[in-house]
């Protein structure tokens, strides 16, 4: 008996459903923008990897990877 009353208790003070569903739709928003942010950065970090990955094949091969001027 004392579990029924807990739980009407329980159920008379929860949420309302539109107070849920407008947090279920801003941590949806901020899922997204956090998605967003993590392809981003993937994105960065694989450039930036075949960026070394180039480099390191220019070093090994004998070339050099710093600009020559010739005006002087």
């Amino acid at each position: 008996m004392h579990h029924i009353q807990q739980w009407k208790q329980d159920f008379a003070t929860a949420p309302s459903n539109k107070v849920v569903k407008s947090d279920s739709k801003q941590l949806k928003q901020e899922i997204k923008q956090l998605q967003n942010e993590l392809n981003r950065k993937d994105k960065a970090l694989a450039e930036t990897a075949a960026l070394l990955v180039l480099k390191k094949k220019r070093m090994h091969s004998g070339v050099s990877t710093k600009t020559i001027n010739n005006t002087g």
